[in-house]
């Protein structure tokens, strides 16, 4: 297999990523022993949010998405649990719910159970707890996916007048989401590569439909590289697709190896045929094709940069910058 291919086994995770997990538990350990901070600058500007712990350990959530690696995030099952007992026992931003023809019905822990029994849940879930699906229930709900997105790509302007409450929930929601998309499906031989997935994007894919034009006028014929510090939403098929294509042009994108898990099942909008993966840097190359007279598809290629188990080319190239700017954070984070 190739650097780019997936490796299941120990993930090599950056200090930056352990101690966003490490948040996540802290915030569903049941006790208030810890604080929400906001940073402003002069002009009233949200510059960070921290969690600080009462034992001076702090989290700095911006500064730690930028340095994380969203496809390493992996949080336990007794954590997941409790992220499902929250939901349970709170009034959530979004109740978790389905969209069927128009009606909408709670995705209770009994309506998750009787879709598991039916075969109507997917086979990529099969393996994932009730509250890692109603997490990524709740992340398709308009509410819910841009607030998260916005927080993990580092733009938390929109979290400076919510509510200690509400930003709890997007963080969580977006740990756990990250989590459930991360997990092998099981059992996995060794070695085994993950699935492929292929998405279709167009013009409203503002930041990406940019770079590559920019890249194009620069260097057409050279690949660019794009950091996408977020959660990939995309599509099984075109009919959803096509609300974001231009008459005269499509772009089309493929992962390779990508790591992922179709959501259709418990979507909000079920019949988006949701796959979702999660961001990281990823090498873009282009191939032009004439469809008919006058349109021209993009198809780009993702070659990954990072993989589950670091490859040897990655230790070497990839961060020691970062890491060193993520341990100096917390000298006391623990160590793997």
């Amino acid at each position: 297999m190739g650097d780019n291919a997936y490796y299941y086994g120990p993930l090599n995770k950056n200090n930056a990523t352990r101690l966003l997990e490490e948040a996540t538990a802290l915030l569903l350990s049941g006790e208030q022993n810890y604080q929400i901070r906001r940073e402003f600058d002069k002009n009233n500007q949200l510059l960070e949010v921290t969690i600080a712990a009462n034992n001076s350990k702090i989290y700095p959530l911006k500064k730690l998405l930028s340095l994380a690696n969203l496809e390493h995030i992996t949080i336990d099952d007794a954590t997941v649990q409790k992220f499902n007992d929250f939901l349970n026992e709170n009034t959530p931003t979004c109740p978790p719910s389905i969209l069927e023809y128009g009606n909408v019905e709670a995705l209770t822990d009994d309506k998750l159970d009787e879709m598991k029994k039916n075969n109507h849940i997917g086979k990529d879930l099969l393996n994932l707890q009730n509250g890692e699906l109603k997490a990524l229930n709740q992340y398709t709900q308009d509410a819910m996916y841009r607030d998260i997105n916005n927080l993990l790509s580092g733009s938390i302007e929109r979290l400076d007048k919510c509510s200690d409450n509400f930003l709890k929930e997007i963080f969580l929601t977006s740990m756990i989401s990250l989590s459930a998309i991360n997990k092998p499906l099981e059992p996995l031989p060794p070695g085994e590569e993950a699935k492929t997935y292929k998405t279709i994007r167009g013009e409203k894919s503002a930041k990406f439909a940019k770079q590559a034009d920019a890249n194009r006028e620069k260097s057409p014929d050279d690949a660019f590289l794009l950091t996408q510090q977020r959660i990939l939403s995309t599509t099984k098929g075109t009919e959803v697709g096509c609300h974001y294509l231009n008459e005269d042009r499509e772009i089309i994108i493929t992962y390779p190896n990508a790591m992922g898990k179709d959501i259709s099942g418990i979507s909000y909008y079920q019949g988006e045929g949701e796959i979702l993966i999660a961001g990281q840097d990823a090498e873009y190359t282009l191939t032009l094709r004439e469809e008919s007279p006058g349109k021209i598809v993009e198809e780009y290629t993702a070659i990954q940069m990072r993989v589950l188990k670091d490859s040897l080319r990655e230790l070497k190239d990839s961060g020691e910058e970062q890491q060193e700017e993520s341990n100096e954070i917390n000298e006391d984070a623990p160590k793997p």
